[in-house]
């Protein structure tokens, strides 16, 4: 049997419907054909939502770097958005809508509107923020947003770089062992803003992430009341493509290409790792 606050959430949107009629009507021309109505999604689909969306996220955006068209994309960004109206009761909708858009704004750097990027990494920072969600996956995922965004925002620089750091500092705090955690530690490592050095030894950082992206687990500490089943599991591909780029700029040109060649192996069509061959 459905849930009371599932029902009441049910109701409203029958309610809503039906009050727009007499709004509808009093207009000047009225459409021939029915307005559709989107059928209202069960808990069962939106089950199957989170527990899909990580992976068709990843494999999208590896799809349109390769068509180089992010019209997939924004669509899977649409479909998404439908479900924003349960989030009160699941953030972690909005987690992976963040997510979306931090995926797109990186199409959109590379191949797009540099203007667009920076709307989707403003949107994506904005939707974590608001979204209520304070453990170690969110923090993260913040973090590299906040470095994403000094490419687009460099007067802002100092404010973000202090957000970036206090940011980590809470996820570690949070879960050392998060992969997405070290990943963020990586990106501030390999890729330093001038006069933000936090004095990490690269190579060690670069270790670490990949020392702990293969013993990454899903039950280490997630907070079950966020992420139900379905935590995320993202970032080892991205930790391997950093590493190939540290060892391209120490000249370790073979090593480089073994890492990426395994990382491919393992993450086929990977964007971030290809954007290293």
């Amino acid at each position: 049997m459905a849930e009371p606050a599932f029902l009441t959430r049910q109701l409203t949107r029958w309610c809503l419907i039906f009050a727009a009629v007499p709004l509808f009507l009093g207009c000047a021309s009225v459409p021939d054909t029915p307005i559709p109505i989107e059928p209202v999604p069960d808990e069962s689909a939106l089950t199957d939502w989170l527990r899909s969306i990580e992976q068709i996220t990843i494999e999208t955006t590896n799809r349109i770097f390769e068509s180089q068209n992010p019209r997939e994309m924004y669509d899977l960004k649409r479909d998404a958005m439908a479900w924003t109206v349960e989030a009160a009761e699941n953030p972690a909708i909005n987690y992976w809508l963040a997510f979306i858009d931090f995926n797109l704004a990186q199409f959109e750097a590379e191949m797009g509107s540099q203007e667009q990027a920076a709307t989707l990494i403003e949107a994506s920072i904005r939707t974590l923020e608001q979204s209520g969600i304070a453990d170690a996956e969110a923090f993260a995922l913040l973090a590299i947003l906040y470095r994403e965004k000094v490419h687009f925002a460099p007067q802002d620089t100092f404010n973000l770089m202090s957000r970036l750091n206090s940011t980590i500092s809470k996820g570690v705090e949070l879960d050392e062992w998060n992969l997405r955690i070290h990943l963020a530690l990586a990106i501030r490592a390999v890729r330093p803003v001038p006069g933000f050095g936090t004095g990490d030894n690269v190579r060690d950082v670069i270790d670490g992430a990949v020392a702990t992206s293969l013993n990454a687990t899903n039950d280490s500490s997630y907070d079950s009341s966020v992420w139900g089943s379905y935590p995320p599991t993202w970032g080892r591909a991205r930790i391997l493509a950093l590493q190939a780029s540290f060892l391209k700029s120490e000249g370790r040109t073979e090593d480089a290409s073994e890492v990426l060649r395994r990382g491919l192996n393992e993450f086929p069509g990977h964007f971030k790792l290809l954007e290293q061959l």
